[in-house]
């Protein structure tokens, strides 16, 4: 018995002891994202070389022609396009493809730390089909200081490797503390990090 107790303690200090994952895992699929969240796009990139687009991250209408993604996401050359208004990756449904006509990404953006991983698709032509992200109020502003989870939605590959299928959407708790002891000062700022 004392040998099983020990090895479930050190089994327990393993798993406890871990270093925190560096992606967000599993999650559920929104079947209907469509209609649910409308607003979330998926970004299609081709490579000057490249004989095919291909998914590469997720973004957010925020007006009839400006989609909000990541700076990581935005390459110096290639041509990109904006899938919206799908429930399917691959676009089963009716969802329509919207060509981009310029790209901007944040000057201070860094690719060593990702601070201000910030970038933005112009459409080449506004499209109306769509209404886009509701911006934040100064209410929930204040709300998101006091959150304790936040929700998140995103096309991408799994744990496992695999691309997804459905817009994936899951809640994830805020980290402050353990971001403060993990990261210096200069590497996580608390007023514009979300941990």
């Amino acid at each position: 018995m004392r040998k099983l107790s020990i090895a479930i303690v050190a089994a327990l200090a393993l798993v406890l002891g871990a270093t925190p994952s560096k992606a967000i895992v599993f999650g559920e699929e929104v079947i209907d994202a469509s209609t649910r969240y409308p607003w979330v796009a998926s970004v299609w990139y081709a490579g000057p070389s490249d004989d095919y687009y291909r998914a590469i991250c997720t973004g957010s209408l925020i007006s009839p022609d400006v989609v909000l993604t990541a700076a990581h996401c935005l390459f110096n050359t290639g041509t990109y396009y904006v899938q919206m208004g799908s429930d399917t990756l691959d676009g089963t449904n009716d969802s329509t493809f919207y060509e981009v006509d310029a790209v901007w990404k944040n000057p201070r953006y860094s690719k060593r730390t990702f601070v201000n991983d910030i970038g933005l698709l112009k459409l080449t032509t506004p499209q109306s089909s769509v209404i886009p992200m509701p911006f934040a109020t100064k209410t929930d502003l204040a709300a998101v200081k006091k959150a304790k989870s936040f929700e998140i939605l995103g096309w991408g590959t799994d744990q496992a490797g695999e691309e997804a299928t459905y817009l994936r959407y899951t809640q994830v708790t805020e980290q402050w503390r353990a971001a403060r002891s993990m990261f210096s000062s200069k590497d996580f700022n608390q007023n514009t990090m979300l941990p």
